[in-house]
């Protein structure tokens, strides 16, 4: 059968059109961005150790970030190690005391003989009952105080240097490899330390307990030794006037002598007296007395240790200041201009919390003060704020911020016509559990009062404070005096407005009403003054204003 031919196929579109190949555009487009994602990490790298070294460190930001958390760890160390100068104070201290405890059964002979006796009650009528134990028990005691204080001093500063010393020669290339900045506030931080060295604890931390001790023993002393005058006097008088009798009749035969023996003879019994008074005091009361003098001792020997770690914790306070001042320097040395900006911005949120808070009363609520409080807390562990961040807890720290009254009290008082009887008034006010009593008082020339008072003792203000007013007008003797009776709240954070001061002035109405009986009252209004503590100006940290 002849083959049918096929009908040509119309190629006009594919020839002019080649259809495009999508396999080659999708893998050239991924080429692409691959390319330029890694041209610009590359680019970005560069530019990041090139700012590095423009920065004058050697090292990046990130790097110097390390550093300054290296330092701090070094600081730690050091510090860790010198606290253990602690664990020295219990065995110095019992070297100091050794002779104290040693002298104890010398200043029991001299205590209860003769001379001991005649010389404590000298000293007792001269008000100086310590002396003797001052001559007998601690003799060169502060010497000897004063040279374990400076051992300990010299000894923590000298662990902390070279735990620090030490710590730093373990970091490959030493501090220097940190950079000139980390190398210039650590070198300066060591020098403002030596220069310091020891002389905190170079104080006679002995001194002030020593007196302590010694007055409190004179107390123990001076109630012992008037005891036992009341008890050997009546018994010296009737043993002498005994003892009299026989001189008289034994000196009889003297003729014009006679006087003369029977004086001498009057001492010897006095003295005869004395000594036996003062064998039977010892026999019955030595132990006692003694146990009680080394109890005191074992007291004023705790109190002296409290006081040399109390000197040590001075120290390691100090220490931890230059820390923070040191690595604040090494983060400041490569802050970015806007990472300054942020933590700039964050020390003037506070600083301006405070200058409220120094500047008005009525910002001295507890809660603002809790809060503002928290603010610093959260601020402590950053670098830079760190040290400023102490300066500002220390300036309200050790203040009571409570609002207080000191002032006078003013009361203005105005009697509605019907009420006038142009005679006195007085009253009482009862603010915070205190009673302000208004003497009688006459009116102006207008027919109203202003009644004035002083408070004594400062009013501290705490939350809300309830004001009760008893008001009596005089009505002279043909009739009874009216009373009156009046309440009002006081409250520092509602009763001025933001913005009052330091020391504001608050005029508060009182609701009055007559307490015979019903009818007008006065319109009574309390002025009071409100002071409080004045705290110390603040500022910016100076990488802030440079």
């Amino acid at each position: 059968m002849p083959q049918s031919e096929e009908a040509p196929k119309d190629n006009s579109n594919t020839e002019g059109h080649k259809r495009p190949n999508l396999s080659r555009w999708f893998w050239g487009t991924i080429v692409l961005l691959l390319v330029t994602t890694v041209s610009l990490e590359l680019f970005a790298a560069w530019q990041a150790g090139r700012q590095g070294v423009e920065n004058g460190s050697g090292s990046s930001v990130d790097q110097t970030g390390k550093n300054a958390k290296q330092v701090e760890q070094w600081f730690n160390t050091a510090n860790e190690e010198a606290r253990k100068v602690r664990e020295q104070i219990p065995g110095l201290l019992e070297e100091a005391y050794a002779p104290v405890y040693a002298g104890i059964p010398k200043y029991m002979d001299f205590h209860y003989s003769l001379t001991g006796e005649w010389l404590e009650l000298g000293a007792a009528a001269i008000g100086n009952l310590g002396g003797g134990l001052e001559e007998h028990l601690f003799d060169g005691f502060d010497t000897r105080l004063g040279a374990v204080s400076e051992h300990l001093a010299l000894e923590f500063d000298q662990i902390f240097q070279k735990a620090l010393d030490e710590a730093m020669a373990a970091e490959p290339g030493g501090a220097e490899a940190f950079g000139p900045v980390a190398t210039r506030a650590l070198r300066d931080s060591q020098n403002r330390m030596k220069k310091t060295t020891g002389t905190v604890g170079v104080v006679l931390v002995g001194g002030a307990t020593l007196k302590v001790f010694t007055t409190a023993f004179a107390k123990k002393l001076a109630i012992k030794l008037a005891a036992k005058v009341g008890t050997k006097t009546g018994m010296k008088w009737a043993a002498t006037v005994t003892g009299g009798a026989a001189s008289s009749a034994a000196c009889s035969w003297t003729g014009p002598g006679a006087v003369a023996c029977a004086v001498v003879g009057a001492a010897i019994t006095w003295v005869v007296t004395d000594v036996a008074m003062i064998n039977l005091d010892e026999y019955v009361t030595r132990d006692d007395f003694e146990r009680d003098l080394r109890a005191l001792i074992d007291d004023h020997k705790k109190e002296t240790q409290h006081a040399m770690e109390q000197m040590l914790a001075s120290k390691i306070l100090a220490v931890e200041t230059e820390r923070k001042v040191v690595v604040r320097d090494i983060s400041l040395s490569e802050l970015k201009d806007a990472d300054r900006l942020m933590v700039c911005e964050a020390a003037a949120s506070i600083l301006g919390r405070y200058v409220e808070i120094r500047g008005n009363l009525q910002a001295r609520s507890s809660t603002n003060i809790a809060s503002f409080q928290a603010d610093l807390r959260a601020q402590e562990t950053s670098y830079l704020l760190a040290p400023w961040i102490d300066t500002m807890k220390a300036a309200i720290t050790d203040q009571d911020l409570r609002p207080w009254i000191f002032g006078p009290v003013i009361l203005n008082v105005d009697f509605p016509d019907e009420l006038h009887e142009g005679r006195k008034i007085w009253g009482e006010l009862r603010l915070a559990e205190t009673v302000i009593e208004f003497v009688k008082t006459e009116s102006d020339s207008d027919g109203k009062y202003s009644l004035r008072a002083d408070v004594g003792e400062k009013i501290v203000l705490e939350g809300k404070r309830r004001l009760e007013l008893e008001l009596v007008q005089d009505r002279g003797w043909t009739s009874w005096n009216r009373d009156f009776e009046g309440i009002a709240w006081l409250d520092v954070s509602e009763n001025f407005s933001k913005g009052s001061g330091i020391a504001p002035k608050a005029a508060i109405s009182l609701t009055m009403a007559s307490v015979n009986k019903g009818g007008p009252a006065p319109r009574v209004e309390v002025v009071l003054i409100p002071g409080g503590a004045i705290l110390p100006g603040r500022e910016l940290p100076k990488f802030c204003t440079q």
